[in-house]
């Protein structure tokens, strides 16, 4: 498993206890899901300075991979401006500590930008022109406007008086989301988890997984974006270097709304490279348990057989954390009956299946409780509640939504008993927790 093993600028165990590492699920759902998860893990990093440096991955699905490659973004200018007071190694801040919360409001000003325009325009224009040409041309491609537009009021945003902070004493700014996405991830002098985006093929059903390194997994595969693959040595020409913008919007792609993207891959044995198309990571599984689940048991075999980890084996534990919601559902059509069933089918399958992943994590954690050996894990669950109102699914998110996801945000002051770990849990109470691990001034 790489980067475990390097050494790095990474905190190293407090006396007495265990250095605790986060592996994070971000649910898909569109934009909500997006200011959900980057939100949440914004506020945590303003709580906790050090707690960047303790997430070993997040598996983002659609919205959720998104809002992970705003987060890791905003980790990474911060670690190249040198702006060390914001992801400093050092205990989570006092309650009644009134430092503005930099990562969050960063995070509220590049998810609050208009997105639905830009796309609605790709598809009007560009798009329709795409439609007709014999060959695809990359900036008339719909999806590319979603890509464009974070880029942009990244730059407008972060290059402003508000954030100055964030561009440290050299008053630098950095372009992480139109960079290369195999360099965010730098383990060894960087706070930034590693983002393993989730895809689904088109004409398999089956993962495919955007990631900075590979993991073994239940029929697992990965978009060829390294210099070591099959498809790298035999046609380097068609190596997918894609930015992380185009990563994560990948991994959203829902049909209709945006077209299927592709990438070129190869075996052995085809003379030829392949086209690959891929969909929303949601059509396989919307949590991004599966994924992390994956990845976790990879990470305990890397343990296990690898000599040079094995003493990080008793000095650990890992806290599995998932980014979920509750379902919206506010009624059933029940007309066309025939013409609709398989459509409704197909969509509730494609939600059934996070909580049965849902159960398998409590099941893996249940019988590491039980357990005398083995790495020490933790599943904690913060379920979105809709409160009876239907999130939106698309690139606009109004006033009301952002406002009812703020307040589910959480703080740890109005935590007053912290559950057993292994279900849900409030954020109020998992802020607590995460503070009382990383350890509080």
């Amino acid at each position: 498993m790489p980067g475990l093993a390097q050494s790095s600028n990474r905190p190293t165990r407090r006396s007495g206890k265990k250095f605790p590492i986060y592996l994070v699920a971000a649910q898909g759902g569109g934009i909500y899901a997006a200011y959900h998860a980057a939100s949440f893990l914004a506020s945590v990093q303003d709580d906790c300075p050090r707690f960047g440096r303790h997430i070993f991955a997040i598996s983002g699905v659609s919205g959720g991979s998104v809002g992970s490659s705003v987060f890791a973004s905003l980790l990474y200018q911060a670690n190249e401006a040198k702006a060390l007071d914001l992801i400093a190694d050092r205990p989570c801040r006092k309650t009644n500590d009134t430092a503005p919360p930099v990562f969050q409001d960063a995070v509220d000003e590049l998810l609050s930008e208009d997105y639905l325009a830009p796309l609605l325009g790709g598809f009007l224009f560009t798009d329709a022109f795409q439609q007709i040409l014999p060959r695809p041309v990359r900036p008339f491609d719909r999806a590319r406007s979603l890509e464009l537009g974070v880029e942009q009021s990244w730059q407008s945003i972060m290059g402003s008086k508000q954030f100055r902070i964030l561009r440290g004493e050299d008053n630098k700014l950095s372009f992480p989301l139109s960079s290369r996405f195999i360099s965010l991830w730098k383990p060894d002098s960087s706070p930034v988890p590693a983002l393993v985006l989730n895809t689904t093929e088109v004409n398999t059903g089956r993962r495919r997984i955007v990631a900075p390194f590979r993991f073994d997994g239940i029929d697992v595969s990965f978009l060829p974006v390294w210099n070591d693959t099959d498809l790298a040595k035999r046609f380097p020409e068609s190596v997918p270097d894609i930015p992380v913008s185009t990563a994560a919007f990948l991994s959203s792609r829902f049909p209709w709304v945006t077209p299927a993207g592709f990438f070129e891959d190869s075996d052995p044995n085809d003379k030829e490279p392949t086209k690959v198309r891929v969909v929303d990571g949601g059509y396989f599984e919307n949590s991004g348990l599966a994924t992390t689940l994956d990845l976790l048991g990879s990470l305990e075999t890397a343990l296990e057989l690898d000599p040079a980890l094995q003493p990080f084996r008793d000095k650990i534990e890992i806290n599995i954390v998932t980014l979920n919601s509750r379902r919206f559902d506010l009624g059933s059509f029940a007309g066309f009956g025939e013409w609709v069933s398989p459509i409704s089918t197909m969509m509730s399958t494609r939600s059934a299946r996070a909580p049965l992943e849902t159960s398998r994590a409590e099941l893996l954690v249940e019988r590491s409780t039980r357990s005398s050996t083995g790495i020490p894990k933790k599943l904690f669950r913060f379920d979105l509640d809709g409160l009876g109102y239907p999130l939106p699914l698309g690139w606009r998110l109004s006033a009301v939504t952002r406002l009812l996801i703020a307040n589910q945000i959480g703080t740890r002051s109005r935590c007053r008993a912290v559950p057993a770990a292994g279900g849900e849990i409030s954020p109020d109470c998992l802020k607590r927790i995460i503070a009382d691990q990383l350890g509080t001034e």
